[in-house]
């Protein structure tokens, strides 16, 4: 096998951040956390280069919170924690790779974070269950049409969970599976 080859660092230090292959080839990464602080930084990577440049700021710190491609090639930023573990946004924005400038989005109807997003086969997207402000895992799914650029609740999931995971499957439905349920237990559980 080929040796691992190294790359440059990131300019800040971060955990519970989101990375996103933009169409350009870049590598958009967002937020997180540094040194038990959430953050605003965003950065891009490179690879024709090998260097990491940095982006504007997010409007908002925020780890545990998603991001999403849209089919226009725009970055969808959803919930969060602002500030700790359980300290939840509902806001959300958006990221444009050819002029570099966030915008605000609408925001999310429940405050939450360690959530899915799973861009669907017509361009929206569905952000499912997640953990609230309350610590305690929802079962709230909501869907955003960047046409209409608004947020729409759609059917529960039969289970709470965060932590989870979700798929979009071959026939346009979404498998959800395992994570945390209600009571913070690990779960086997799919839907």
């Amino acid at each position: 096998p080929a040796p691992a080859t190294s790359e440059t660092n990131l300019g800040t230090p971060r955990y519970l951040h989101t990375a996103t292959v933009l169409d350009d080839g870049r590598v958009l990464v967002t937020g997180g956390v540094n040194r038990n602080v959430v953050i605003r930084d965003v950065e891009s990577y490179d690879s024709a280069t090998n260097t990491w440049s940095r982006m504007e700021e997010m409007g908002n710190p925020r780890a545990f919170h998603s991001a999403t491609m849209l089919k226009d090639g725009t970055v969808l930023i959803a919930g969060g924690s602002s500030a700790g573990a359980d300290q939840f946004v509902a806001s959300s924005e958006l990221f444009d790779p050819s002029s570099g400038a966030w915008t605000s989005a609408p925001e999310i109807s429940v405050p939450r974070g360690s959530h899915t997003a799973t861009r669907l086969s017509d361009g929206r997207v569905m952000i499912a269950g997640g953990v609230g402000g309350d610590g305690v895992p929802t079962d709230i799914v909501e869907i955003y049409d960047p046409s209409t650029r608004a947020w729409r609740r759609g059917a529960n999931m039969v289970q709470a969970r965060g932590d989870h995971d979700t798929v979009l499957l071959a026939d346009g439905r979404v498998l959800a599976i395992a994570g945390s349920g209600a009571d913070r237990a690990s779960t086997a559980t799919a839907e």
